[in-house]
């Protein structure tokens, strides 16, 4: 205790000195004052307030110009951000502190800088499911790393270099040991070894011997292991480190488990448990093991002894060996499988009982990191499964373990050949297209995209995009699936019982049920699902509560992705309806069900249609832009248009407020973009909205069914039986404080009713056999405990009170979704006939209230005169909704304000009912500008003129390309149309309208940006927002080496479009790819004056040759396109021999092209085989061209001859090193 509050003075008085030395102007002062207090604030795992403290310090070497400073700072960031678990962010600031130290030529801060950015994607290989990725970045990175520590040896003391680079091999074999290269591993750990223990350095050389244990355990040299893991203890012991004592003991104990060394591991285990402090995390595992001995005891004296019959012997076997595996003792149980599956072949079993035990041979493997074998087993267990649905998903996970062995060597041989991923991916969707499942289609659809998409065949990515919009799902197929995904599928191994092995238990089923229980009682670590009382799981807290971080460590941890709560919600639900949009994308990424519709009581709402009665714009566009079913609809019929129509209605009418600029482009642009996708689909336009029936209810009880909505299973609230009401003397009296309570109960009643379900939601309806009660181990650790009995200082006022006045009938709860100055209109025709429950009575809307100025008596009323037929039958206009509002602002003349307590009159109707609105026709109008076609709805009727199209058109061509058009629009056979002529007059219902651009208007690069990653559904990203920034004011695009993806590239490449200054743009060692490349090309044209293009290691291929030789030869006669381009760097990419031909036709058209750079792109001797002429023609033109460079291709003598007889004589310098 002495120690915190010590370190918590340290900080409070070092926080007091910086501040003292801001204000005098002590720059360099408070710069090294952050930097300690942001080390303190880590040790404390403060990690935010650590980043203030060095985002302080950065902006104090701003000032005093430290670039060292700057980079430090940065690199402490990037290490408070990889703790955090957000490591891409972390990346980038150690990015730019490596930029500075190679800028400052710091060999010791290159070296500190490649080791930090090595070791977060370690952590990222760790916590996220790029493992092959992130370890060959990190391997790479180590490397880097080593090379700079050679360097740096005579300039350090042997101590401190030891310790640099013993950590890097350290480094290097847990990275071979993550991929299952165990051979590798351990040379590394021991070089790593030899070097902490030649400089005696027993901490570190700790770290390395337990992780040689570890290593040599998963190969199977057990009397190794277990020499290492007593070295370990001996050690842990040195150092007095009590925890690793205990990490020691249970290694040492599990490694005496698998030699069935019982008496040592007993020992061992025993003394963790009695030790007093440091055992924390160890102590569980302790007790299992512990418990678990005698039970291998006996089943081991019982297989020796015993001559059981031949089912006997394989449970036993069987049973053994998921014992093993629930004290992690994989070898062994690997061991005891193998003898199962011998057993099971003689004794003849059936083919689904021996795919069984191939699961388990499987399992257990990818637990040993032997992926080869894992590969072998699946092979094994397809030929024994007669259900293509088995088939499809062993197939997906066999594309998993070749991915995991390719990254690392992994695995001890299996000797197979082994095909591509994409040959994988298409045999699991033929299997899954056999099986008529939906989601198992969509998921290989899903996985071949991403194949594709890695392997930047932007055809393929798209050609599967289009098949996944064609699969529609099934609600028995996907509640199936995620159903079969959530339960617990067998017994623990703790609750059996080995003696009863040999009894005559009953026939095994042999079904392919089997299958999922056999693979959870054979782990005994199957993910234990914890829920509260509303049935929420661990994941869908960490949803709502907006974690980034925490799902991805539940889901790493393998926490169900489908699991539904009380109600039937999902996580990828809350996330829609939260809006988190990162959080929705990495739960797409991990096959979250995109079309679920829940349960009986979700009233059939997908995530998408979730998001659009909740007015989440942002995430709607991306579940669309995701593959979400768009003509999916409510159980009311409603689609996402609707949904979306019905929350403007809800939020911005004339009464309220207006929705803004920007809000309201966002807004028309996504509904034009659902309705012309629903329209691809097979809807007919008059299909695109359903005006009828319930369409016209109050748009508020569209939004997610709340649990205590009549007839749902989620109704256990004790609140919501109580609709008896006694008579109150004081009911007048009280009458205006109960309609004050429910006006003001009517707003934000579309936020509150989708939160009704969380304190209403308190049985489940998922599995109706579940415990009344949560068992303690279960408990997420919510406060259940709802208070049903509130007090007030006045007078009571009835529980219905609040209620009387909500639209759509359901009790409306108290909390508010934000304070507002405005009351929400009531629904016509949800109000004109609704009985209360409680009395029966028919009650009308005859009062508003105005929230402006109370009066005395607490509350302001006012009638409302019936609408006129005159404003009833006026068209509703495209910003408002259908109907008027019956609220009307209140009149001096009817409005109370004196002191006389207002008594309600009895409800009559005052208000006439109104007939329902006419369904009004949506039609749409398509405007072409250049090669975009832009859809704009229009309404059937309204007095909309060219010009208002004009701007509409230019509005959303802004939100997708970053720039506005003036705009003049004509006919498609070259009419011109005048912009105060209306719409319908002069254009008819299919006809095209083309957009010419008159001029331009580029507003602030910032803002460009802005918009365009609002409409691509990407973050923004401060360090390329200021590039951009940079670039307009000095010409110069450099975004090299800042991991620049392909959905971060796209929006930067269109906010400059017309930004005519640009000269220079460096992409190098970003992995765009070729789909971000082809909006590179879009936007070249409005480049006139650019003269350097590096795209070295893009990830282009030769798909983005030709699209840049279409390009240069389509646009040639009408643009300037690169014709003053000198410079063009395409090195690092896999173009190959094939790329030639673009190649060649390219050059050909950059008349002032002076260095090309073809470095390391797969050309061959015969890459001129077909070329020869061409490639001298064109190289002829090119009078200015005075370098080129093939280096690092394999050209050979025979290639580089070639090429040097077909060069003009102008090209001086001819790199072609390592040709070769």
């Amino acid at each position: 205790m002495g120690k915190k509050t010590g370190l918590k003075a340290e900080i409070e008085a070092l926080s007091r000195d910086k501040q003292t030395n801001l204000h005098k102007g002590r720059y360099e002062e408070v710069a090294k004052i952050c930097n300690y207090l942001g080390e303190l604030l880590t040790r404390e795992e403060r990690y935010e307030d650590a980043i203030s403290e060095h985002e302080t310090e950065l902006e104090m070497c701003e000032k005093t110009r430290d670039r060292m400073g700057k980079a430090v700072a940065n690199r402490k960031i990037g290490e408070c951000l990889c703790a955090m678990g957000d490591y891409e962010k972390a990346l980038r600031f150690q990015q730019k502190h490596l930029t500075i130290a190679r800028d400052l030529n710091s060999d010791l801060e290159q070296q500190r800088a490649h080791a930090t950015i090595g070791r977060t994607y370690m952590c990222r290989a760790e916590g996220t499911d790029e493992l092959r990725d992130s370890v060959q970045k990190a391997r790479e990175a180590f490397n880097a790393s080593l090379n700079f520590a050679v360097v740096l040896k005579g300039e350090m003391e042997p101590a401190e270099y030891a310790l640099m680079v013993g950590r890097i091999y350290l480094n290097l074999g847990i990275l071979a040991e993550m991929s299952g290269s165990m051979l590798r591993a351990v040379k590394h750990l021991k070089e790593a070894r030899a070097m902490m223990k030649d400089s005696k350095l027993p901490e570190e050389e700790l770290k390395c011997v337990s992780m040689l244990a570890s290593v040599s355990l998963n190969l199977g040299e057990l009397e190794p292991a277990l020499d290492l893991a007593q070295m370990s203890y001996t050690l842990a012991k040195q150092v007095r480190n009590r925890t690793a004592i205990a990490e020691a003991l249970v290694l040492r104990a599990g490694i005496a488990l698998e030699s069935e060394k019982f008496i040592e591991a007993r020992h061992c285990l025993k003394k963790v448990l009695k030790a007093k402090s440091g055992n924390e995390e160890f102590r569980p595992r302790a007790r299992k093991m512990l418990s678990t001995i005698p039970k291998l005891q006996a089943a081991l004296r019982q297989l020796a002894t015993a001559d059981p019959g031949e089912d006997d012997r394989i449970k036993l076997l069987d049973a053994l060996a998921d014992r093993y595996c629930s004290v992690e003792c994989y070898f062994t149980a690997l061991r005891f499988y193998r003898q199962t599956l011998e057993a099971a072949k003689a004794a003849g079993k059936s083919a689904s009982e021996l795919a069984v035990i191939y699961v388990s041979l499987t399992q257990t493997s990818v637990d040993l990191k032997n992926f080869a074998d894992a590969i072998r087993y699946s092979r094994e267990e397809i030929k024994l499964r007669n259900d293509p649905g088995q088939r499809c998903r062993t197939w997906l996970n066999i594309a998993d373990y070749v991915e995991r062995k390719e990254g690392g060597g992994g695995g001890s041989g299996g000797g197979d050949a082994t095909m591509s991923i994409v040959e994988i991916g298409q045999r699991a969707l033929a299997e899954a297209e056999k099986s008529g499942r939906s989601r198992l289609i969509l998921e290989s659809l899903r996985y071949l995209q991403a194949v594709y998409r890695g392997l930047g065949d932007v055809d393929k990515v798209d050609e599967m995009e289009d098949r996944m919009r064609t699969v529609m799902p099934v609600d028995e197929d996907s509640e199936s699936d995620v159903e079969s995904e959530g339960k617990s599928r067998a017994s623990s191994p703790d609750t059996e019982d080995f003696s009863s092995l040999t009894e005559s238990d009953g026939d095994i089923d042999a079904g392919e049920e089997k299958s999922n229980a056999s693979m959870a009682a054979r782990r005994g670590g199957q993910y234990k699902v914890r829920r509260n009382e509303k049935g929420e799981t661990l994941l869908h807290t960490a949803v709502i509560n907006g974690s980034l971080k925490r799902v991805k460590q539940l889901i790493a941890a393998g926490h169900p992705v489908n699991e539904r709560d009380n109600c039937g919600w999902l996580p990828i639900h809350e996330a829609a309806n939260h809006n988190h949009l990162e959080i929705a994308t990495y739960l797409i990424e991990h096959n979250a069900s995109l079309n679920d519709r829940g349960l009986k009581g979700c009233n059939g709402l997908t995530p998408m249609l979730d998001a659009a009665y909740s007015g989440n714009l942002d995430m709607v566009r991306l579940l669309f832009n995701r593959g979400a079913v768009v003509t999916a609809k409510d159980g009311d019929g409603k689609t996402v248009v609707d949904a979306l129509m019905a929350w403007r209605k809800e939020n911005f009418t004339d009464v309220r407020q207006s929705m803004d600029a920007q809000t309201q482009t966002q807004f028309d642009e996504l509904v034009g973009s659902l309705q012309a996708a629903m329209i691809q689909s097979g809807m007919r336009p008059d299909q695109l909205r359903n005006s009828d029936g319930p369409a016209n209810q109050s748009s508020g009880s569209k939004t997610r069914p709340p649990s205590g909505l009549t007839g749902s299973k989620c109704n256990t609230d004790p609140r919501s039986s109580r609709v008896g009401r006694s008579p109150s003397p004081d009911i007048h009296a009280d009458g205006a404080k109960s309609y004050q309570a429910a006006i003001d109960g009517v707003k934000g009643t579309s936020f509150r009713r989708r939160q009704e379900k969380r304190k209403r939601a308190l049985s489940p309806v998922v599995d109706p056999t579940n415990d009344a009660l949560v068992r303690s181990e279960e408990f997420v650790g919510d406060d259940w405990l709802i208070e049903d009995v509130t007090t007030s200082d006045g007078p009571h006022i009835s529980r219905e009170a609040g209620g009387l006045l909500f639209t759509s009938g359901v009790r409306c709860p108290t909390e508010k979704r934000k304070p507002s100055s405005f009351v929400k209109p009531a629904s016509r025709t949800s109000t004109l006939s609704r009985k209360t429950p409680a009395t029966g009575i028919e009650d009308h809307d005859i009062v508003c209230l105005d929230g402006t100025k109370p009066s005395r008596s607490g509350v302001d009323l006012e009638f409302i005169e019936p609408e006129p037929d005159w404003q009833r039958n006026l068209p509703a206009s495209s910003g408002s909704s259908s109907t008027t509002s019956l609220l009307r602002p209140p009149s001096p003349a009817i409005s109370t304000t004196s002191s006389t307590p207002i008594l309600v009159p009895p409800v009559t109707s005052v208000v006439a009912p109104a007939p329902p609105p006419q369904p009004t026709s949506i039609g749409r109008m398509r405007v072409r500008i250049e090669e975009l076609v832009i859809i704009v709805p229009i309404a059937q009727g309204h007095d909309r003129t060219i010009g208002w199209l004009a701007e509409e058109a230019a509005v959303r061509y802004c939100n997708m390309k970053g720039i506005k058009p003036v705009l003049q629009l004509k006919t498609s056979d070259g009419a011109v149309l005048s912009t105060v002529d209306l719409v319908r007059d002069v254009v008819a219902q299919s006809e095209d309208v083309v957009g010419f651009p008159l001029s331009w208007h580029n507003p602030p690069v910032r803002e460009r940006y802005a918009k365009c990653c609002a409409a691509a559904g990407v973050p923004e990203m401060r360090n390329l927002r200021q590039a951009l920034v940079t670039a307009c004011e000095t010409g110069v695009l450099c975004l090299s080496d800042l991991n620049v993806t392909a959905s971060s590239a796209g929006p930067v490449f269109n906010s400059l479009q017309f930004q005519s200054n640009i000269r220079q743009i460096n992409l190098e060692a970003n992995p765009i790819g070729d789909a971000a490349f082809q909006i590179l090309l879009a936007v070249l044209p409005s480049l006139p004056n650019l003269t350097h293009l590096g795209l070295a290691n893009t990830d282009l291929t030769n798909n983005s040759l030709d699209a840049l030789k279409r390009l240069l030869i389509t646009h040639q006669a009408s643009s300037r396109s690169l014709q003053f381009l000198s410079e063009l760097n395409l090195s690092h990419n896999d173009f190959s021999d094939d790329g030639m031909g673009s190649l060649t036709d390219i050059v050909s058209e950059l008349p002032c092209l002076t260095a090309l750079t073809l470095d390391d792109c797969g050309f061959t001797r015969c890459f001129l085989d077909r070329q020869e002429d061409s490639f001298r023609a064109a190289f002829a033109k090119l009078p200015r061209l005075r370098s080129v460079s093939f280096a690092w291709n394999n050209l050979e003598a025979e290639g580089v001859a070639r090429l040097l007889s077909v060069l003009p004589a102008n090209v001086k310098p001819l790199h072609y090193c390592t040709t070769f």
